[in-house]
């Protein structure tokens, strides 16, 4: 059978590498994908890849070019870094950014970038984070500010108060006399009306639904989840202070994993694995996805075995089958709607 590309699976993995206690935010990103051809066959092969990043999921403008690139599918899977100080600035003002990956003479649909790429962008943060100035800025930089810049004398001595600032700086009055007579407890407090003295306590909204009185403000009843369950996100808080969450469109969820050759998991989150008696690896993801993923399969060592998926992956997981049943290490990929 021809070694024709028929689709590739992209996923996009940002190289966020920890070095000491500040880990430096990196200028690059990973681009993994999975390769068949015409007949839906997993391929090891050489194939080159471009991948350029667009404004807009079709047209738009042009913000990055990467390659092409000779990249080795190994059972499908290819891994491809890319490297780029100027990343942040080609892609800052964008709006949206949009991944298109050309593999071989074949150019792929484009899938949008969320919160990965602009990952990226935290690296201003951290440049900001280490910036001095003394002096550094002059009377063009602010405007109509004088040369004296701006200066405040001692505030108000005793008796005085403060009412405000001129060009001579502040300006104070004597104090005068009086009391106050009556204290009302408002909205959210409790203790008034009050008129010789008495204690003003915060209001607390008890587990029942009354209004109460609490012995401190940090009762578990007056919290409030601020998460979603993931691919969902935060769209906004009800007026209860619930979060709202919704699923973005065209989500993409992956799941990772490293198994060692006696079907315990190495690495990875969101699935469990087991070996049974015959040999076959059985991989159950913990939340399934909702329609099939596709997975890629390698072996540790790069073993050149023909085994592999028992059968087409379902949304609930896969199994894995070495020939004659002996053990052996392997990866996974897996991508799918969520």
């Amino acid at each position: 059978m021809a070694k024709t590309i028929r689709f590739v699976t992209v996923a996009l993995v940002l190289g966020l590498w920890a070095r000491g206690a500040r880990a430096a935010v990196p200028d690059s990103f990973t681009v993994q994908g999975v390769l068949r051809d015409s007949g839906g066959a997993l391929q090891t092969m050489s194939v080159q890849v471009t991948v350029k990043l667009f404004t807009a999921q079709t047209a738009g403008t042009e913000l990055a070019s990467y390659g092409p690139t000779a990249v080795m599918a190994q059972n499908g899977l290819f891994t491809l870094t890319l490297v780029d100080a100027t990343l942040r600035q080609k892609v800052g003002a964008a709006t949206e950014v949009w991944i298109e990956v050309i593999a071989g003479n074949d150019t792929f649909p484009r899938q949008v970038l969320a919160a990965q790429i602009y990952a990226l962008m935290a690296k201003h943060a951290e440049t900001a984070a280490s910036l001095a100035c003394s002096g550094c800025i002059g009377d063009t930089q602010v405007g109509t500010i004088s040369a004296a810049k701006i200066t405040f004398p001692a505030l108000c001595g005793g008796g005085s108060f403060l009412r405000g600032y001129d060009a001579t700086g502040a300006v104070c009055a004597a104090g005068g006399t009086g009391g106050v007579t009556s204290i009302t407890a408002g909205t959210g407090l409790t203790g008034g009306t009050i008129t010789t003295s008495g204690t003003i306590a915060l209001a607390f909204l008890a587990a029942g639904g009354a209004n109460g009185v609490a012995s401190s403000p940090a009762r578990s009843d007056h919290t409030h989840p601020m998460s979603c369950t993931p691919p969902q996100v935060m769209t906004g808080i009800s007026a209860a202070g619930a979060p709202i969450c919704a699923t973005p469109p065209d989500a993409t969820r992956i799941i990772r994993g490293n198994i060692n050759a006696d079907g315990t998991i190495l690495s990875g989150t969101g699935f469990s694995s087991t070996r049974n008696g015959s040999g076959i690896y059985i991989i159950t993801f913990t939340t399934a996805f909702s329609d099939r993923p596709s997975v890629s399969v390698a072996w540790s060592d790069n073993s050149n075995l023909t085994s592999g998926l028992n059968g087409p992956p379902t949304t609930t997981g896969f199994a894995v089958v070495v020939t004659g049943g002996a053990p052996h290490s392997f990866s996974f990929i897996a991508a799918g709607g969520p």
